[in-house]
Parts: C-alpha cells; sequence; structure tokens
C-alpha cells in the first residue's frame, strides 16, 4: 500500500512539474516562438544605431528576417551559420575591404543549407536586392536533415522549390514544426532562457562605443547585423582548448548530398538570374575536429 502511494505521489510531482515547465515556456516565451513576432522594432533600432545594441529575448530568425527587409540599402549580404556572423563591414578593418563597402550580416545559428535558401531567397526578391550575396560553407551545409530550426519559414523554403520546379517537397513542413513546438515545451535550455526573462526588464539596450576586439559586458549586434561576443566568451576562447567534440553536425562520411547540391547550384542560378553576384567563404576547421 505505502508502496503504490509513493510511487502516485512522486508521478503526481513529476508529471506536475512538467506541466509547470512547458505552462512557463509557453507564457514567458523566451524567443518569441509561440506568441507574436517581434522582431521588426528590434531591427530598425540595430539599423540606426550608432554603436550596436544588446538584444534580449527576441528569435534570431524572426530578427534577421526582418533586418533582411533593409538588404537593398547594402552592396552585400552575408549568409550562413554562426561561422560568418562576426563578418562586418562595420569594424576596422573591415573584414570585406575591397569586396563591398556596406554589407548586412544575416547569419543565424546553426544554419542549414535551407536556412541560407530561405534568406537568400528573400533578399533576392526585394525590389531593391544587393548586388552581392556572400554564402558561408560548412562541412554540413551541402547535406539535408542537419536541423530543423529552418521549418520557422518552411514555407518560404518551400516556395523557391516550387520556383525552380525541384521534386525534394518536404511534406506537411506546419505540421512538422507544430510538433517541434509542442517538444520545446518541455526543453530545459528553453526553460532557463523562460526564468531569465522574467528577471530581464530591457529587450533592446543601445550601448556606447566599445573595444571590438575585448567585447562588451554582453554579446552586442552591430548596425550592420554582424555580431560581437561578450568580453566573457571573447576572454575564454582565446584560452579555450580546442577538441572537436562539439562539432555535432559534421557526420563523417556523408559531406554532401548530390540532391542538396543540385538545389544550390539551382540557388546560384536563380541569383545570377536576378543579376546577383554570389561568392563563398569556407571557414577552415582546427585538425582536431577532423580527428573527432
Amino acid at each position: 500500500m505505502n508502496h503504490r502511494f509513493y510511487i502516485k505521489y512522486f508521478s503526481s510531482i513529476f508529471f506536475g512539474s512538467l506541466l509547470v515547465i512547458g505552462l512557463i515556456n509557453y507564457l514567458v516565451d523566451p524567443e518569441n516562438i509561440y506568441h507574436k513576432h517581434e522582431g521588426a522594432g528590434v531591427a530598425k533600432e540595430i539599423i540606426n544605431s550608432n554603436f550596436g545594441v544588446v538584444v534580449n529575448n527576441v528569435n534570431n530568425r524572426d530578427l534577421k528576417m526582418e533586418l533582411a527587409k533593409f538588404a537593398g540599402e547594402s552592396d552585400c549580404v552575408v549568409l550562413g551559420s554562426s561561422h560568418v556572423k562576426q563578418i562586418s563591414s562595420f569594424r576596422y578593418p573591415s573584414l570585406t575591404a575591397g569586396v563591398c563597402n556596406k554589407l548586412l550580416n544575416l547569419g543565424v545559428a546553426a544554419a542549414t543549407i535551407e536556412d541560407i535558401i530561405i534568406y537568400a531567397f528573400e533578399v533576392a526578391n526585394l525590389n531593391m536586392p544587393p548586388e552581392k550575396i556572400i554564402i558561408g560553407i560548412d562541412p554540413w551545409t551541402i547535406n539535408k536533415g542537419r536541423g530543423e530550426q529552418w521549418k520557422r519559414f518552411g514555407e518560404k523554403y518551400q516556395n523557391f522549390l516550387s520556383t525552380i520546379n525541384s521534386e525534394s517537397k518536404f511534406q506537411n513542413v506546419k505540421e512538422i514544426y507544430r510538433f517541434l513546438l509542442f517538444k520545446n515545451l518541455l526543453n530545459y535550455q528553453y526553460f532557463k532562457q523562460s526564468l531569465n526573462k522574467i528577471f530581464t526588464s530591457k529587450k533592446v539596450e543601445q550601448v556606447q562605443k566599445f573595444d571590438y576586439e575585448k567585447g562588451y559586458v554582453e554579446k552586442v549586434v552591430l548596425p550592420d547585423g554582424s555580431l560581437v561576443y561578450s568580453e566573457k566568451h571573447i576572454r575564454s576562447s582565446r584560452n579555450s582548448v580546442i577538441n572537436g567534440n562539439d562539432i555535432y553536425k559534421i557526420i563523417e562520411g556523408k559531406w554532401y548530398d548530390e540532391s542538396m547540391l543540385k538545389i544550390l547550384k539551382n540557388l546560384v542560378d536563380y541569383l545570377h538570374n536576378k543579376k546577383i553576384d554570389v561568392s563563398f567563404v569556407l571557414t577552415p576547421y582546427h585538425h582536431n575536429v577532423w580527428k573527432n
């Protein structure tokens, strides 16, 4: 009798805790994935800022989609994963000197080929598209199924596939994304973000001039959309040992998928037809990454 009572008691606590976590994640929603998108106003503040802004509790893909509306005001647009997010024309010396005078960085964390296509298709169809698109190519880029976050704008990806008459259709993207949202309600990392948002009042904080090499107290999005990591992150990165164990998207022997390579070629042709030049950036990787 006591044994059954304790099982029932602890089961009630366990499922009650899950319910509370799910409810907090839904209501607080630190990245605005369950409620209305809030990237538009923040994007304008970034573009109009003098030295950049600290952004809290805004979905990064939403923000970059809003920033994409300003792409025609720049010579170049940068697309890719976090490995390209520091490419900037705002910092001195510029990493793009001689390539373009002014750029807009639309790199997003954990970007896959689908993300690249989504943002490239978006800026290519502006009334005034940029002259050049710079695409970061990682070891996992020319593969499918290496991420799920792109499904937030999955319809835009399907629109591009329809435009090029591709047979690589993703069925039921809306349903898949809804399931991912449901699963995310019990995500522990998202719960930590929710708790952080509860105690963070400001969504956007303008910063004053600071040393980009040393960083700011928090990570800063510069007026061109590029990123400067926090001083703590920069300091720890300089002293960190690269072992390669955290490069989860790299799968040995699966360097590219023929169907995705074809789609990437179609994307380049599509951009060329829009009078947009395309360049690629291949980020070097530490040898320990390949060992593991």
